[in-house]
Protein backbone atom coordinates (compact mmCIF):
# COMPACT_ATOMS: atom_id res chain seq x y z
CA UNK A 1 0.00 0.00 0.00
CA UNK A 2 3.00 2.35 1.20
CA UNK A 3 4.89 1.91 -2.07
CA UNK A 4 1.56 2.60 -4.34
CA UNK A 5 1.07 5.91 -2.55
CA UNK A 6 5.39 6.40 -3.15
CA UNK A 7 4.75 6.16 -6.86
CA UNK A 8 1.91 8.03 -7.11
CA UNK A 9 3.49 10.78 -5.52
CA UNK A 10 6.79 10.65 -7.05
CA UNK A 11 4.30 10.49 -9.91
CA UNK A 12 2.22 13.66 -9.81
CA UNK A 13 5.57 15.86 -8.57
CA UNK A 14 7.06 14.83 -11.97
CA UNK A 15 3.95 15.80 -13.51
CA UNK A 16 3.68 19.02 -11.54
CA UNK A 17 7.36 19.69 -12.45
CA UNK A 18 6.87 19.03 -16.21
CA UNK A 19 3.61 21.78 -16.05
CA UNK A 20 5.81 24.04 -14.60
CA UNK A 21 8.60 23.62 -17.53
CA UNK A 22 5.71 23.67 -19.97
CA UNK A 23 3.77 26.98 -18.48
CA UNK A 24 7.30 28.55 -18.19
CA UNK A 25 8.51 27.99 -21.64
CA UNK A 26 4.88 29.69 -23.10
CA UNK A 27 5.23 32.64 -20.95
CA UNK A 28 8.87 32.90 -22.05
CA UNK A 29 8.12 32.63 -26.06
CA UNK A 30 4.83 33.96 -26.59
CA UNK A 31 3.75 36.27 -24.01
CA UNK A 32 6.88 38.06 -23.52
CA UNK A 33 6.58 41.43 -25.16
CA UNK A 34 9.46 42.14 -27.63
CA UNK A 35 11.88 44.29 -26.80
CA UNK A 36 13.56 47.47 -28.97
CA UNK A 37 17.23 48.48 -28.62
CA UNK A 38 19.54 50.72 -30.63
CA UNK A 39 22.08 47.76 -30.35
CA UNK A 40 24.40 50.26 -28.07
CA UNK A 41 25.35 49.92 -24.64
CA UNK A 42 26.58 53.18 -23.29
CA UNK A 43 28.15 52.75 -19.71
CA UNK A 44 26.55 55.02 -17.31
CA UNK A 45 27.89 55.12 -13.57
CA UNK A 46 24.13 56.45 -12.35
CA UNK A 47 22.78 53.27 -13.23
CA UNK A 48 26.18 51.02 -11.67
CA UNK A 49 24.10 48.58 -9.79
CA UNK A 50 21.83 45.87 -11.28
CA UNK A 51 18.34 44.77 -9.80
CA UNK A 52 16.24 42.19 -10.84
CA UNK A 53 12.97 42.28 -9.30
CA UNK A 54 11.54 38.69 -8.10
CA UNK A 55 7.64 38.73 -7.77
CA UNK A 56 6.80 36.63 -4.68
CA UNK A 57 3.88 35.40 -6.65
CA UNK A 58 5.30 34.12 -9.52
CA UNK A 59 7.62 31.91 -6.92
CA UNK A 60 4.70 30.58 -4.73
CA UNK A 61 2.97 29.51 -8.37
CA UNK A 62 6.81 28.06 -9.03
CA UNK A 63 6.58 26.08 -5.70
CA UNK A 64 3.28 24.99 -5.70
CA UNK A 65 2.99 23.59 -9.16
CA UNK A 66 5.15 20.09 -7.86
CA UNK A 67 3.07 20.41 -4.76
CA UNK A 68 -0.51 20.03 -5.77
CA UNK A 69 0.87 17.43 -8.00
CA UNK A 70 2.58 15.27 -5.37
CA UNK A 71 -1.06 15.62 -3.58
CA UNK A 72 -3.15 14.55 -6.25
CA UNK A 73 -0.98 12.02 -6.97
CA UNK A 74 -1.21 10.90 -3.03
CA UNK A 75 -5.09 11.14 -2.85
CA UNK A 76 -5.59 9.39 -6.67
CA UNK A 77 -3.24 6.01 -4.62
CA UNK A 78 -5.69 6.83 -1.37
CA UNK A 79 -8.33 6.39 -3.62
CA UNK A 80 -7.29 3.54 -5.65
CA UNK A 81 -6.24 1.59 -2.42
CA UNK A 82 -9.70 2.21 -1.13
CA UNK A 83 -11.22 0.61 -4.28
CA UNK A 84 -8.90 -2.43 -3.97
CA UNK A 85 -5.57 -1.43 -5.96
CA UNK A 86 -2.48 -2.50 -5.00
CA UNK A 87 1.29 -3.16 -6.00
CA UNK A 88 2.58 -6.33 -5.75
CA UNK A 89 5.72 -8.58 -7.17
CA UNK A 90 5.64 -11.62 -9.72
CA UNK A 91 2.35 -13.53 -10.00
CA UNK A 92 0.89 -13.17 -6.81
Amino acid sequence: MRALKVLATCFGLVLGLLTLAVVTLVEWVWLSEPVRTNFAYVGDYSYGSVSVAVDRSWMLVALMYPVVGAVLGWLSAVAAIRFGWKLTRGDS
